[in-house]
C-alpha cells in the first residue's frame, strides 16, 4: 500500500476524530473528510493488490486493509439508529491501525510465490481482526452507556443504543471474528504445512494470534456454559483487542507478520 497515499487518508480520518463539538473549527467536521479518506484508502489498497507480487504480506497492506475494514464498517453500523457514539469509536480505531500501519517496516525474508491459499488466509485473519475492532468498540460504547447509568447522568442517553442491543451485538460480532480468524488459522496451518513450513516456537506472531483465539474462544464458552453477558463480556472484547495491538508491536518488532515475510 503507498505510504503516501495511507498517510493522506490517515490525516483525513483523524480531522473529524478530533473536531471538537463546539464547531470553533467548523472544516474539521466537514462531512467530505471520511469519504475523501477512504477513496485515497481504496486506492492505496488497489495499488498495493495489483502491483504487488504477494498482495498484503506486509504489515502495512495488512493494517491498512483491517483499517479500511473498519471504516466501511463505520459507515455502515453508524447509520443505524442510536449508532452515532460508535463512529467515532471506529473512526479512531482506524486512525490508530493506519498510524501503525504508517511505521511499519517493509517486508523482510525472501520473496514467497503468491498463492490463493495464502491470500485467503491473511483475507480471514485480518477480516476476524476487523470484527474484533467492531466488537471493541460494541463493548467501549456498552460500558460507557453502563456506567452512565450508573451515575445517573442521563443527559442524551436517549441517543445511545440500549444495553441489551449493544449486548447482543457484542454477541454477534465476536462470534463473527472468532469464527473468521479460526478459518483462517485452519487455512494457514493446511498451507503451511503443504508448503512443508515447519512450525517454529519463535513465531510470536502466530502464538499471539493463537492466545487471541483463547481468549474469545474462553468469552464465548463462558457466555455459553456459564451464563455471562454485558459487563463480563464487553470487558473480554476491550482485553481482546489489546491482545490484537499487542500482536500488532510484536510484528513491526521482527518486521513483518511472522518475522519472515
Amino acid at each position: 500500500m503507498d505510504r503516501a497515499l495511507l498517510i493522506v487518508a490517515l490525516l483525513c480520518y483523524l480531522a473529524p476524530t478530533v473536531a471538537r463539538d463546539d464547531g470553533r473549527i467548523r472544516i474539521l467536521a466537514a462531512r467530505w473528510w471520511v469519504p475523501a479518506g477512504l477513496l485515497l484508502h481504496v486506492q492505496g489498497l488497489a495499488l498495493a493488490l495489483f502491483l504487488d507480487d504477494v498482495p498484503l504480506r506486509s504489515m502495512t497492506e495488512g493494517l491498512g486493509a483491517t483499517a479500511l475494514v473498519v471504516v466501511l464498517a463505520r459507515e455502515w453500523w453508524g447509520r443505524r439508529p442510536r449508532m452515532g457514539a460508535l463512529r467515532r469509536i471506529l473512526l479512531g480505531l482506524a486512525v490508530l491501525l493506519l498510524a501503525l500501519a504508517s511505521v511499519s517496516p517493509p517486508p523482510g525474508g525472501q520473496p514467497m510465490k503468491s498463492s490463493p491459499f495464502f491470500l485467503l488466509h491473511v483475507g480471514l485473519v485480518l477480516t476476524g481482526f476487523a470484527g474484533f475492532a467492531l466488537n471493541f468498540s460494541m463493548s467501549a460504547l456498552y460500558l460507557n452507556v453502563r456506567r452512565r447509568l450508573k451515575r445517573k447522568r442521563l443527559a442524551d442517553i436517549g441517543k445511545l443504543p440500549s444495553l441489551d442491543t449493544l449486548d447482543r451485538l457484542i454477541l454477534r460480532t465476536m462470534s463473527f471474528g472468532f469464527v473468521t480468524l479460526s478459518a483462517g488459522m485452519v487455512v494457514g496451518f493446511a498451507w503451511a504445512f503443504s508448503r512443508g513450513i515447519p512450525l517454529k516456537s519463535s513465531d510470536l506472531t502466530a502464538l499471539l494470534t493463537v492466545m487471541v483465539w483463547v481468549w474469545y474462544a474462553a468469552g464465548l464458552t463462558a457466555r455459553a456454559l456459564l451464563g455471562w453477558h454485558g459487563r463480563m463480556v464487553a470487558i473480554f472484547g476491550v482485553g481482546g483487542f489489546a491482545v490484537f495491538l499487542l500482536i500488532t508491536t510484536v510484528g513491526l518488532l521482527v518486521s513483518g507478520w511472522h518475522g519472515v515475510v
